[in-house]
């Protein structure tokens, strides 16, 4: 073979090889671009983790509830909620709407007082009518705690009990509003009785004590108190646009 012969065969591969190219850079110029769906989180209803009611007094009745959001992501700004009052044939007797707010991954107490039912009621059911969603990352729940608390008897001047104890925000903000559950319980773990106060609020790092006070009697003897606090995040924005991402 000579070296023209040689030198035709090289320039021939080149020139194909430049085709090749050419060829390879028209198709990624006009080739459509794979969409890749985008996964839209659904987030999942809150849940009804245990409820029950009270008597108060006369046909006035206390609901507690344990309310629990299994959303990693998301916080309920709104929870609306239905108490339904049954009799022992399950006919409706009386129903509430009410209304409440859940952090992401929350487990809370939620406390209806007085709802007055005319007749006798056998059972109770409360369901998640609908929750209004924020996505919320990374959340870290506020560090509010409740400590030092005790339930003791009083039956003295109108007040037949009373807890005590104190509340820290060990956070940079000032928290409005904040609800602190008391929960009464017997040696079992059963909720005997249930009440709440509202501290109106608490600054950056304060301690402060509080009290809440039960004016009428209930059966059982309290081994446990439960004290959980709770404040609406959302009406906060400085500390809730932490969590606001895009």
């Amino acid at each position: 073979m000579d070296s023209r012969f040689k030198k035709q065969i090289l320039i021939a591969l080149i020139f194909l090889a430049i085709i090749a190219v050419f060829v390879f850079l028209i198709y990624l110029i006009f080739k459509k671009p794979v969409l890749t769906p985008k996964i839209i989180e659904k987030p999942q209803l809150p849940e009804i983790l245990f409820s029950r009611f009270f008597l108060v007094s006369g046909s006035s009745y206390d609901v507690l509830f344990r309310l629990k959001n299994p959303n990693v992501n998301f916080g309920a700004s709104s929870v609306v909620y239905k108490i339904e009052f049954l009799n022992s044939a399950n006919d409706l007797i009386v129903e509430k709407i009410g209304e409440t707010y859940l952090w992401p991954l929350d487990e809370r107490w939620v406390a209806v007082p007085q709802i007055s039912v005319p007749s006798l009621p056998a059972k109770l059911k409360v369901i998640v009518v609908s929750a209004n969603w924020e996505k919320l990352s990374d959340f870290i729940p506020p560090r509010i705690s409740v400590f030092s608390g005790k339930y003791e008897e009083i039956k003295n001047n109108g007040v037949f009990a009373k807890a005590t104890g104190r509340i820290k925000n060990g956070e940079v903000f000032t928290f409005e509003d904040i609800d602190i559950f008391a929960v009464a319980k017997d040696g079992l773990g059963n909720a005997l009785s249930v009440n709440f106060t509202r501290i109106g609020k608490i600054e950056a790092g304060q301690e402060i004590p509080f009290e809440i006070s039960w004016f009428r009697s209930f059966e059982g003897k309290v081994a446990k108190l439960d004290l959980e606090a709770r404040t609406d995040i959302f009406q906060n924005e400085l500390f809730l646009s932490s969590f606001k991402k895009d």
